[in-house]
């Protein structure tokens, strides 16, 4: 008794049916998992563009708040006021015409005007408590080398020459 395995009529529909099932299956889960990085992206650009939104408006309060200060000094210089120079200088670098007509507005005042302080000390007791780059590096101890192990290769960093 010879047996031989013959396919059964409607196996081949079978296994399509089964493959169909089965891609429908990761089809669904693909679509899935597509609209959760979709939401993911979403959240994430919103976060995003929030982060830029307050970012911006930093930049645009420090500006008008500088150009609040360069008014302040035109006001106090047009009205015959003295200023500290360098607030004078902050004037002239911001907007020159706005610093020339503040002179010339001066120019028309009669007596001495009211003395009045810097109005970027603030800023400039900041600034000092920082220790710029050069202060740092002088700082550091003048000749004392970081390394002078001698490399794999054999080769030795020189000494500094400051």
């Amino acid at each position: 008794m010879d047996t031989e395995t013959r396919p059964v009529a409607g196996a081949p529909n079978v296994d399509r049916v089964e493959i169909s099932r089965e891609l429908s299956a990761v089809d669904a889960q693909y679509n899935e998992a597509q609209g959760v990085m979709e939401s993911i992206i979403e959240r994430e650009t919103a976060i995003h563009n929030a982060e830029v939104a307050k970012q911006q408006g930093n930049a645009l309060s420090k500006a008008a708040e500088e150009m609040g200060k360069m008014l302040e000094i035109y006001h106090r210089i047009a009205s015959g006021g003295q200023v500290p120079p360098e607030d004078e200088q902050r004037l002239m670098e911001y907007n020159h015409e706005l610093y020339m007509a503040a002179k010339t507005a001066a120019m028309l005042q009669e007596g001495d005007g009211e003395k009045y302080d810097s109005l970027f000390e603030d800023e400039e007791e900041k600034n000092g408590e920082e220790k710029t780059a050069s202060e740092i590096a002088g700082e550091a101890e003048a000749g004392t080398p970081v390394s002078t192990s001698p490399r794999s290769d054999g080769y030795t960093a020189p000494p500094f020459l400051f």
